[in-house]
This record gives C-alpha cells, structure tokens and sequence, in this order.
C-alpha cells in the first residue's frame, strides 16, 4: 500500500531504495523464512513491474533483480540449521556419509565373518550405503533412511564406526576366559 503511494509521488527509484531499506529493518527469525520468502518475492513482482514502466536505467536496475533472485533462490534452498542444539549443517552430507559408511565396512572385514556384530551391522550398512549411492535428492534421502536428518544420520555412522574399532579391541567374539558361575543369568535367585 505505502509501495503503491510512493509510485505515485515519486520515481522508481526511490520506491525500490524505500522497499530494500523497509525489509532490512524486519527482523525475521529462520521459522518465519517461507513468509520473508514471498514478501520478497511480492516485492520483487512490483519492483519488476514497476522497472517496465521506468526508462533507460532499468534495463540494468532488471539485471541486478535477477543477480538478487538467483542469490535468494541459493539462499532459500540451502538449509540453513538443524533445529538442534549442538549438530551444525554439512554441506556434503551425501559424501560424508560414503566415506564414513565405507571406512565402517573396512572395520568390521577385520572382524571374523561368524560374529554377530559384524553379520548385522555390516547389512544395515551396506543398505544405507546403496541408499545414499543412488538417492541424489536430500530429501527423498532422508525419507529413505527414517533415522532422521541426515546430520542426525551422520551422527550415528560416526558412533558406529568408533563401536566398531573399539569392538576390534575388545574381541567380544572370542570365548570367555573364565567360565561363568552356575547361576550367572538365572533371576530371580
């Protein structure tokens, strides 16, 4: 409405100077990004049309609009956090998540073939890998998983893969030094 009042008193110029100092004066928190979205948007409709209307200079007043949209539109795509306290965004969750799941499989070949450990955690692995291989989507990804974000994800691929190397310590696959007491896991006593 003011936009509109402005155009009637004065130049283009001045109503796209007024809209860019009004919309940097407007604190917007990140949930609130979709509405900041289409007031920009909105305000970038009018600026255009107001810009056909307006003379020589708007040919290059045009050109700078479409740097500002094709930045918004980087910009809007990107996540910007997690909503988590504490887990930061990747930029590459996708190879993040190839590296760490192939240097959790190198781990457990160095595991006997019989154990339990490296039998199941090796196929949950190998299954989260062709998923991460053939998804190039983020999202369709995450979707896939069901184990939350991806950085939640990656999270958990770290943790394993330090289970892992501490299981090679530990060597829970071989027998027991001692035997146990008759009545061990027996309960109630």
């Amino acid at each position: 409405m003011m936009c509109l009042w402005l155009w009637k008193r004065s130049s283009v110029r001045t109503v796209l100077c007024w809209s860019a100092r009004m919309m940097a004066r407007i604190p917007f928190p990140v949930t609130k990004l979709d509405s900041m979205l289409t007031l920009v948007m909105c305000w970038l409709t009018f600026s255009i049309s107001a810009m056909a209307m307006a003379a020589a200079s708007s040919a290059r007043v045009l050109a700078r609009l479409k740097v500002f949209t094709a930045v918004l539109s980087l910009s809007a795509s990107a996540k910007r956090t997690t909503g988590l306290v504490g887990l930061a965004v990747c930029e590459t969750p996708r190879e993040r998540l190839k590296l760490l799941y192939s240097k959790i499989l190198d781990a457990l070949e160095l595991i006997p073939a019989n154990a339990a450990y490296r039998k199941y955690t090796e196929q949950i692995t190998n299954e989260r890998l062709n998923m991460v291989k053939e998804e190039t989507d983020l999202q369709k990804l995450e979707d896939k998983l069901q184990a939350g974000q991806l950085e939640e994800v990656i999270l958990q691929a770290e943790n394993e893969l330090l289970l892992a190397r501490k299981m090679l310590t530990w060597k829970p696959w071989e027998p027991l030094v001692e035997e146990p007491p008759a009545n061990q896991w027996k309960w109630p006593l």
